[in-house]
């Protein structure tokens, strides 16, 4: 592995770990240049309800 590669599997293994700490139903980790569709506000604003 190139050490960029490195870099990025020890940044999302931050993400992963911080989210496992928290108590929220779900996460979501993106890449630095993702690009959302205009349609995905509600779409990432949805909460899931509790039962």
């Amino acid at each position: 592995m190139l050490g960029s590669e490195i870099a990025c599997l020890h940044s999302h293994r931050l993400c992963w770990a911080i989210l496992a700490q928290e108590e929220a139903p779900y996460g979501a980790i993106f890449e630095d240049d993702v690009v959302f569709s205009a349609n995905a506000g509600p779409l990432l604003a949805c909460h899931p309800k509790k039962k």
